[in-house]
């Protein structure tokens, strides 16, 4: 099964979501891409693998077919994997619930997820951190606010729990 790809963390996540009639904006990244090989950060240009591509799409039909709640909106980087992953989502999410068309998922690409954005303030000065240290050292490191180039972990939170804040549905009730 395609969803044995993702951490079990995500499919006990559905469990957190807000009661039913509450719209969900969905926050992603992207899914399986392609490998490169020496380059360290990986490149704007790299497309998702047919398992990515398949995993996104499987993905949006569990979102659909294991929650009543309503996903309005889908908040992505505007590269390209980034969208596809959000446009596969939904293409998953549409094959369950396309019956009944009972939801509309809008995507909307946002800038603060690229660099520089919500965390990365001067690529040439983090890149090579990445380099040395690999993408988990990186992490480790970002997180004691030990990088260069990289902006305070607490004020990139910030940013993004702001750009969910404001991107979300205002007209559902209780918000």
């Amino acid at each position: 099964m395609t969803l044995k790809l993702l951490p079990k963390s995500m499919l006990k996540a559905i469990e957190l979501l807000p009661d039913t009639h509450i719209p969900v904006t969905l926050f992603t990244r992207h899914s399986i891409r392609e490998m490169v090989s020496g380059q360290g950060l990986a490149g704007y240009d790299l497309q998702l693998t047919e398992p990515g591509r398949d995993l996104a799409q499987a993905w949006g039909a569990y979102l659909i077919d294991n929650t009543d709640r309503i996903i309005q909106h889908c908040i992505s980087s505007p590269i390209q994997r980034c969208v596809d992953t959000a446009a596969l989502m939904i293409q998953g999410a549409d094959q369950i619930s396309i019956e009944n068309n009972i939801h509309h998922i809008e995507i909307i690409e946002k800038g603060l997820l690229v660099e520089p954005g919500s965390f990365v303030l001067d690529i040439q000065q983090a890149a090579p951190y990445f380099h040395t240290q690999g993408a988990l050292g990186f992490i480790n490191s970002f997180v004691q606010n030990a990088l260069p180039g990289m902006k305070h972990p607490i004020h990139g939170v910030v940013d993004v729990l702001e750009l969910i804040y404001e991107t979300h549905p205002r007209n559902a009730k209780g918000l």
